[in-house]
């Protein structure tokens, strides 16, 4: 089974103080929302980490999400890490949605197999606007960060700038944490 881990996941618009949780502590905070009733999965936080196990054999699928101010620009920064194993494929995504929980933006880690090699991909979009996907490091942790100012958008990998351009000028509402896992 692979592991996906995150950090640290921080969303500020450029003007104030904003959603910030570094996983302290033994549990959720009480500011996450669980996405997906019909989902099993299994996680713990501990030494400042989400750390995820695995997934029901039922759904595979989990999101947590939490609430945020209305930001028009944001600065969107999150740690995440992933272990790969002999699981057959795993995503970690990390969204902002609009007031109707539609993905305004999003970075991604997938792993997939293809003829039992694991081929791994980043991925970052923006709704409306361009799209990008390249070759996945491997293990470890890394640096997703994805900013909009005046209605432009960037992702960042690792510091790298891979996504620029302009795309949906809708408020982010809230931030969303994605995970599919192959029981």
């Amino acid at each position: 089974m692979k592991k996906l881990l995150l950090l640290l996941l921080a969303v500020v618009p450029a003007w104030a103080a904003g959603f910030f949780d570094d996983f302290d502590g033994d549990r959720l905070g009480a500011h996450w929302s669980i996405g997906s009733p019909k989902g099993a999965w299994y996680y713990s936080v501990h030494d400042s980490l989400l750390d995820v196990h695995g997934f029901g054999a039922y759904f595979p699928n989990q999101w947590i999400y939490a609430r945020v101010g209305a930001f028009e620009d944001f600065d969107l920064r999150a740690r995440v890490g992933w272990i790969q194993a002999d699981s057959p494929g795993q995503s970690l995504c990390v969204w902002l949605l609009d007031q109707s929980r539609e993905i305004l933006t999003d970075m991604c880690y997938r792993l997939e197999r293809l003829d039992g090699r694991p081929i791994t991909t980043i991925s970052a979009s923006v709704a409306g606007g361009p799209r990008v996907e390249m070759p996945g490091p491997a293990d470890g942790f890394h640096d997703f960060r994805i900013s909009r100012e005046a209605n432009q958008f960037r992702a960042y990998f690792d510091g790298r700038n891979i996504l620029q351009g302009s795309g949906t000028s809708a408020d982010a509402r809230y931030v969303s944490l994605f995970f599919r896992g192959t029981p």
